[in-house]
C-alpha cells in the first residue's frame, strides 16, 4: 500500500500505521491504516516518562468493530521526513489505546474516529506492581527499574548528588517508582532532573537542569523570529520565521510565594538522634544568585525570573519567612546496615538546601512560558547520532520591540526574547503540513540584544 504524504509542504510521509488486537478469536488480528488517517498528534512534556497523544481516521471498513476495540489494544506507527529520505531515519512509536474519543458518521459505511493514545511503556507499567527494595545511586536504581520491568533503555549523565541509597519501593507502578526517586534527585548545586519520553527515538531521558541549560542552543544562527517586517529590514535566510505566539499564565510571583518558594523556614527533623535541621530559604541568593555563580546563565542573561530587589514594609520580600514547613527526613534506620540513606535523607544542610532548590526551580521553570508554532520539518529529520529535537533541547526566539521605529534596523524584546529550553512539544501532523508547537520556559532574561 503506498504511504500517505503532505501534499501541500510535502514535509513527512506515514511508511505504516497498524492498529492491531491480540483478543480476536484467531490470535493477533492488525489493519494497516496508513491512508485512512486524517490527524494524528503526538504529545512530548519534561515532566512526563512517556508520550500522549490522539490518532483520527476514516473508518470505511468497520475497524472499531472488527478489533472490538475496548482500549489496550496497539497502534505502532512509522514516520519519516519526506527531505533527503535516503539520508535520513525513520520515527518507530509505539502506542496502546486509551480510548475512544468520539466516533462520528460521515455516511451510511463510513465513520470518523478519534482514538486517545498512550505511550506503550504508560499503559504496560499500570498493570505491573513494584513492593521490592533497590541500592545504589537514583540513576542506578531507576535504570534498573525501567530495565527489568518496562525493557526500556535510558540515557543520562551520572550527575547526581546524592550518594548511594536503600529504598523500598512501596506498592507503585515502574513509571511511578521511577518519578518518586526522579522527584528527590539533584545535580551538585542542587538543581532538578528530569525524566522524560521523546518522539525522535525509544530512549527515556534522565537529565538535570544544569545540563539542560549548558547545551548549546540549536538556531543560535539562524533563530525563530516573529517579525512582520523582517523582509524589509533583514534578509530571509537569517531567520526562521514563527507562524504565531502565545503568551499566557505569567509572572504569577503571589502563587510561588504562597508556596514557601520565595523566602521561607523549613524543618527537617531527624527521629533517630531527635534533632533537627532548620534552614532559612531566600530564592534570590539561594537559587539565582547561585546558579550566576556558576555560570548557568549566557553572559547576557542577568535579567532574572525573580526580582530580588522587590519590598514589603522596606524589607526584601526573601527575607521573609512566608512559610513555614516541617518535614520528617531521617532515621537513619540503615545506619547499621551498609550505611546507606534513605531516599529522604542528608547528610549536612547543604544537603537539605539543594533540596529546597530544586523545589523552587521545579516552580520559577514554568513562570514565564511561551507557545510557539512553527513548521515541524525540522524536528524529525534524524540523522546520525542526532535524533531528537524538541524537548530539553535549547532554542532562540527573538521578538520585536515595539517601540522600534518602522524602517530602522530591528531591537528586540528583551523579555520575550532569549535562549529557551523546550518544555513540551504537540506535534501535529495532517494531510495538509506538519505544524509543531513549542511550550518553551527560561530562567533569565537577557539586558542587550542578542548578537547572531
Amino acid at each position: 500500500m503506498p504511504s500517505v504524504v503532505a501534499e501541500s509542504q510535502n514535509d513527512y510521509t506515514i511508511e505504516s500505521a497498524v492498529l492491531s488486537s491480540n483478543r480476536t478469536p484467531t490470535g493477533e488480528f492488525s489493519y494497516e491504516i496508513s491512508r485512512l488517517i486524517t490527524d494524528f498528534e503526538v504529545y512530548e512534556h519534561l515532566d512526563k516518562p512517556y508520550l500522549t497523544g490522539n490518532l483520527m481516521f476514516v473508518d470505511k471498513f468497520g475497524i472499531i468493530q472488527r478489533l472490538d476495540i475496548q482500549g489496550g489494544e496497539s497502534f505502532e506507527i512509522t514516520i519519516k521526513s519526506s527531505q533527503m529520505p535516503e539520508r535520513l531515519s525513520s520515527i518507530v512509536k509505539k502506542f496502546k489505546i486509551g480510548k475512544i474519543n468520539n466516533s462520528v458518521k460521515l455516511g451510511d459505511h463510513e465513520d470518523v474516529v478519534s482514538i486517545n493514545l498512550v505511550e506503550d511503556i504508560a499503559f504496560d507499567s499500570t498493570v505491573k506492581n513494584i513492593n521490592k527494595s533497590f541500592t545504589g545511586t537514583a540513576s542506578n536504581i531507576i535504570e534498573q527499574i525501567l530495565g527489568t520491568y518496562l525493557n526500556k533503555p535510558i540515557i543520562y549523565p551520572d550527575s547526581t548528588f546524592q550518594s548511594r541509597m536503600k529504598v523500598i519501593v512501596p506498592n507503585m507502578h515502574p513509571l511511578e517508582a521511577a518519578t518518586w526517586i526522579k522527584n528527590t534527585s539533584t545535580n551538585k548545586d542542587g538543581l532538578p532532573f528530569y525524566l522524560f519520553s521523546v518522539f525522535g527515538d525509544d530512549s527515556l531521558r534522565f537529565y538535570d537542569l544544569g545540563t539542560l541549560l549548558t547545551a548549546e542552543v540549536m538556531n543560535r544562527r539562524i533563530p525563530y523570529v516573529y517579525l512582520q517586517a523582517v523582509s524589509q529590514t533583514q534578509t530571509m535566510g537569517q531567520y526562521t520565521v514563527v507562524q504565531s505566539y502565545d503568551v499566557r499564565d505569567h509572572d504569577n510571583l503571589l502563587s510561588l510565594i504562597r508556596k514557601g518558594l520565595v523566602g521561607s523556614r523549613n524543618i527537617f527533623y531527624d527521629t533517630f538522634n531527635g534533632v533537627f535541621k532548620d534552614i532559612k530559604f531566600d530564592v534570590g541568593s539561594d537559587v539565582f544568585s547561585m546558579m550566576a555563580d556558576n555560570n548557568y546563565f549566557n553572559d547576557n542573561q542577568s535579567r532574572f525570573n525573580f526580582g530580588p530587589d522587590l519590598k514589603i514594609d522596606e524589607q526584601p520580600i526573601g527575607d521573609y519567612n512566608s512559610k513555614v514547613i516541617s518535614k520528617i527526613s531521617s532515621s537513619n534506620i540503615y545506619k547499621n546496615i551498609g550505611n546507606y540513606k534513605t531516599l529522604e535523607e542528608e547528610n549536612s544542610d547543604g544537603g537539605y538546601r539543594k533540596r529546597l532548590i530544586s523545589n523552587a526551580l521545579k516552580h520559577f521553570m514554568t513562570k514565564n512560558p511561551i507557545t510557539l508554532q512553527v513548521s515541524g520539518r525540522d524536528y524529525i529529520m534524524g540523522e546520525g547520532t542526532k535524533t531528537h529535537y524538541t524537548i530539553g533541547n535549547k532554542i532562540r526566539f527573538l521578538c520585536l520591540d515595539p517601540l522600534t521605529d518602522t524602517g530602522s534596523e530591528p531591537k528586540f524584546d528583551k523579555k520575550k526574547s532569549g535562549d529557551y529550553i523546550i518544555y513540551a512539544a504537540k506535534h501535529k501532523f495532517s494531510v495538509e503540513r506538519y505544524d509543531i508547537q513549542l511550550l518553551c520556559t527560561k530562567l533569565a532574561s537577557a539586558v542587550e540584544d542578542i548578537e547572531l
